[in-house]
C-alpha cells in the first residue's frame, strides 16, 4: 500500500484518494498514526464519489472509528405526508429534559453496542451536549402512556459554507410498538422539510451500516468519509 499524503488545516488533515474501494484498514490504521497532536479527525474525499459505501463499512473493524458524511438539500429529502401514529402527539420539551434524555440513550446506545463503539464515543457523546445543545432545535413527541420520541436538530456550518442543518440526533422509544417506525420516519422528515432551508447533513459510521442505509434511503448523497483519533 502507498504511502498516504495529506494536508494538514485549522480543522483536520485532508486527504484525496480515487476510489471508496481503497477505504480498508489497512488505510484506517495508516489515517490513524498519522494524526498530529492538535488534530482529532481525517476528512477523504474521493474523485470518483462514494459508491457501495455499505458493503465497503461491512468489512471494516470496528476498531476504527470513522464515519461517511451525508447531505443533501432539504427540499430533496425523500418522503410523503404521514400522520402521528397512535396518540402520539407534539409536545413541548425544555432543553434540560432533552439532555437527560439524550444521555439515558447514549448510555444505554454505548451498553447494547459496545463490541461496534470506540472507546472516543463516550467523549463524543459529552461533546455532543455541549455542541448539539447549543443551538439546537427540538422535535419532541409524547403519547397518553408517557412514551416519547426526540429529535434534535441544530443549524451550523457543519463540513461545508451556507446554511447546514445537522441532524445531530433522534430517539425512539423502546416501548413504541415496531408498527409505528415507518409513519414516524415520515413525520420527522416531514418536519425538517417544513421547518428548514438549505441543506440538511448527518453522518453514518461504518459500524453502522444500517444507518448508512437509511441516509440513502432518505435521499442524502455521500460525500466524504471522516476518519476520528481514537485516543
Amino acid at each position: 500500500m502507498q504511502e498516504l499524503t495529506g494536508k494538514k488545516t485549522k480543522r483536520a488533515v485532508e486527504y484525496e484518494l480515487d476510489s471508496f474501494k481503497q477505504v480498508t484498514n489497512e488505510l484506517l490504521e495508516q489515517v490513524t498514526k498519522q494524526f498530529p497532536k492538535d488534530l482529532d479527525m481525517a476528512f477523504i474525499r474521493f474523485r470518483d464519489g462514494i459508491k457501495n459505501e455499505i458493503a465497503v463499512s461491512k468489512k471494516l473493524s470496528t476498531k476504527y472509528d470513522a464515519a461517511v458524511i451525508y447531505s443533501a438539500p432539504v427540499e430533496e429529502i425523500k418522503t410523503r405526508p404521514a400522520k402521528l401514529p397512535g396518540t402520539l402527539r407534539p409536545a413541548k420539551i425544555t432543553p434540560s429534559r432533552a439532555r437527560e434524555i439524550f444521555m439515558e440513550q447514549a448510555i444505554a446506545t454505548m451498553k447494547r453496542h459496545k463490541k461496534r463503539l470506540t472507546p472516543r464515543y463516550v467523549k463524543e457523546t459529552e461533546q455532543s451536549q455541549k455542541i448539539l445543545f447549543r443551538k439546537a432545535e427540538f422535535l419532541h413527541l409524547a403519547d397518553d402512556e408517557g412514551r416519547n420520541v426526540l429529535v434534535v436538530i441544530t443549524r451550523r456550518n457543519a463540513y461545508g459554507p451556507g446554511t447546514v442543518n445537522w441532524f445531530g440526533w433522534y430517539y425512539y422509544d423502546d416501548n413504541l410498538p415496531a408498527s409505528f417506525g415507518t409513519p414516524l420516519e415520515k413525520y420527522i422528515l416531514g418536519w425538517i422539510k417544513e421547518n428548514f432551508k438549505g441543506r440538511l447533513q448527518t453522518k453514518g459510521r461504518t459500524a453502522f451500516p444500517e444507518s448508512q442505509r437509511d441516509c440513502r434511503k432518505w435521499g442524502l448523497k455521500p460525500e466524504m468519509l471522516v476518519v476520528y483519533k481514537i485516543k
